[in-house]
């Protein structure tokens, strides 16, 4: 039993000692981080965008509604000496509706309601209401399509809006990936130089006893010492930085760590292979089909257009004594000729620039969409092959740095030579971290190309 509980407290005792996962690091990320303030900020700022693109192809309501209103006037007749006075008390309310259809057709209602209550004299006091109410029909038969247009940028938007989300989830994904890996590198150079301080120490020490011994002359001590300092410096910077990102990474997660678990979980490199950058070309396609529809609405401002319409007016008119309805039916064929002014004007010309240089553009920028992915994926490609190659060669060269060490205490091979085994183990320590950190940072960069943020979410959470 005493075994049993000496195991448990030893697992413990290394789950403390290995630092938080990365499994575990995202979850943070993702859960107790400013981040999670952040994505929620996103996720309002996101429903109300939905609802502004919305009105785009839903009704325009306008409601308004007059307070109370209290005339008083007096007239003074010095012809018969009279004195007339009166008062007038009144409200009214009216409401507005336009709906734009795709078939360039324009729905449009208005109802209006008044009440007047007017005293005349004192004596005499009229009460009287009207209501007011009109729909109509109007369509068009000549002039640009406003309701297509503004679905298709409604539709466009919807699109643009789950590119946007998809990539907002890659940017804190990219973030992550940034300052782990960041946090990594500089703990294994304060550990790599510190291993390397230490043992020039030993050395430094030795070259001291035997330059006083005689054994060293000036030059061969002021090499070594010269050497000793810098791997001093060396160490004591790394340690800095280390602190540095330590403290960067604590502010980014939001509370304090201990330490980062070395085992990294890398983006799976196969669900990047052989895609097609769908969602970049996408987007493309979205802006510049935006820009055609912001010229195809700009230019319905200064154009003339023919319609035909149909249209139903009912009034009521209430009085104390009586009352009268009215109805009335109304079928048109008009032309509306804009009078432009110089903004409006100017504008539409500007709009129409704006397309006219991104449509002669496109093409090019399509290529180099495929141009940039392809050599991202060329990148993605050698870095996943030098990830594979380190972890190969990196236990063998870590070998031949203890067993150089060896040698060197041993005097069977010379500082230089030690020196440039260490350098090669180290550079390779280091180069490999620093593969990890651009091979992720370019899936995370290649999947906003082709749009599967959520399979990589899926393999890492």
């Amino acid at each position: 039993m005493k075994k049993y509980f000496l195991f448990l407290i030893l697992i413990a005792l290394f789950a403390n000692i290995k630092g938080i996962s990365f499994d575990e690091y995202l979850d943070i990320v993702m859960e107790k981080s400013d981040i999670k303030r952040d994505v929620k900020l996103y996720r309002k700022s996101d429903y109300w965008n939905k609802l502004n693109d919305l009105s785009q192809i839903l009704p325009q309501i306008n409601v308004t509604a007059q307070l109370p209103v209290y005339n008083y006037s007096k007239t003074k007749n010095s012809l018969y000496e009279e004195v007339n006075e009166d008062k007038e008390l009144s409200y009214n309310t009216s409401v507005q509706m336009i709906q734009l259809l795709p078939s360039n057709t324009e729905i449009y209602s208005n109802y209006q309601y008044s009440h007047v209550i007017d005293s005349y004299d004192s004596e005499m006091e009229e009460e009287f209401s009207q209501d007011s109410f009109s729909i109509g029909l109007r369509q068009y038969l000549w002039g640009t399509n406003e309701g297509y247009h503004s679905y298709k940028m409604w539709r466009n938007q919807r699109k643009l809006n789950k590119i946007n989300n998809k990539n907002y989830i890659l940017d804190i994904l990219y973030q992550a990936y940034e300052r782990y890996i960041d946090f990594l590198i500089a703990k294994r150079s304060m550990e790599l130089n510190k291993k390397m301080f230490e043992r020039y120490e030993n050395i430094y020490e030795s070259a001291v006893s035997k330059y006083k011994m005689g054994l060293y002359d000036q030059i061969t001590y002021n090499r070594i010492k010269k050497e000793y300092r810098f791997y001093e410096l060396d160490y004591y910077q790394s340690k800095n930085d280390f602190a540095r990102e330590k403290e960067s990474i604590e502010i980014f997660l939001n509370q304090k760590i201990k330490d980062l678990d070395s085992e990294l979980t890398n983006v799976n490199y196969e669900i990047l292979k052989n895609k097609k950058p769908r969602d970049r070309k996408e987007l493309r396609k979205i802006e510049l089909d935006n820009l055609y529809r912001n010229y195809k609405l700009s230019k319905s401002n200064n154009e003339i257009k023919v319609y035909a319409g149909v249209e139903k007016v009912y009034n009521e008119s209430n009085f104390e004594n009586s009352s009268e309805e009215i109805n009335n039916y109304q079928l048109s064929l008009g032309i509306s000729i804009p009078f432009s002014n110089f903004s409006n004007y100017s504008s539409y010309k500007l709009s129409k620039t704006s397309y006219l240089i991104d449509k002669n553009t496109y093409e090019d920028r399509i290529e180099e969409i495929n141009l940039n992915y392809n050599r991202l994926c060329d990148s993605l490609k050698n870095y996943y092959r030098k990830i594979e190659l380190y972890k190969e060669i990196i236990p063998d060269l870590k070998q031949n740095y203890n067993a150089s060490l060896k040698r060197f205490k041993m005097g069977l091979i010379t500082l230089e030579e030690l020196r440039s085994i260490e350098n090669e183990y180290i550079n390779s320590e280091m180069e490999y971290l620093q593969t990890l950190k651009n091979y992720n940072l370019t899936a995370v960069e290649i999947s906003k190309y082709i749009g599967n943020a959520n399979k990589i979410m899926e393999g890492l959470l």
